[in-house]
């Protein structure tokens, strides 16, 4: 039964957003992953209530216009945010400071991404393949609830910001293919700390 659905994927899908009609049917629906869509307008505001249940969203494979849609802030339930091989991707809209519930957030081969918003309920940051990036927002440190940190190929992240000291909850931090960063860890000034 449809009614019971708690996981959609969309692959391939050029109907903008607004027309899956299909959202409408799915009350229960937890989990979104769209995949290989190029169209995620939504003009039609009958059809963001339809998905105010969902706890995780995923885009790969997506085409964007710069950043996301601003409707993703709408989403103030979400749990888990996951941007994987989006072309075109380079920022998140501002509207994404309204998901309070945020906690884990994934960005994976988005190498336009020049710059990450401060997130202060995110407990997981994962950065992948996004060599474009120059710094982590310098209030990264006020993430009271930041346990796991993963960078990964990261190229033009050369430091981690001063306020890093602060969070004091870290499980994992993970720093892999990143040489400006390590060289950075490696230098006396952070011997120190």
């Amino acid at each position: 039964s449809s009614v019971a659905t708690t996981c959609l994927r969309v692959q391939r899908c050029e109907a903008p957003l607004h027309q899956w009609s299909l959202l409408r049917h799915l009350p229960c629906l937890k989990e979104l992953r769209i995949e290989d869509c190029s169209d995620l307008t939504c003009s039609s505001t009958d059809l963001l209530p339809c998905l105010a249940s969902l706890k995780t969203i995923s885009f790969k494979d997506c085409k964007f216009v710069e950043a996301l849609p601003d409707w993703l802030g709408d989403l103030t339930s979400l749990k888990a945010l996951a941007i994987t091989d989006c072309e075109g991707f380079k920022a998140l809209p501002e509207s994404i400071q309204q998901l309070t519930c945020l906690q884990r957030l994934k960005i994976d081969g988005c190498p336009e991404l020049v710059q990450l918003p401060c997130l202060p309920s995110v407990e997981s940051l994962l950065v992948r393949q996004c060599k474009t990036i120059a710094e982590l927002p310098e209030r990264l440190g006020d993430h009271t609830s930041l346990k796991e940190l993963i960078l990964v190929n990261c190229e033009g992240i050369k430091t981690l910001p001063e306020s890093i000291q602060q969070v004091t909850c870290f499980q994992r931090l993970t720093i892999n293919a990143c040489p400006e960063l390590v060289q950075w860890f490696k230098s006396e000034e952070n011997k120190k700390l």
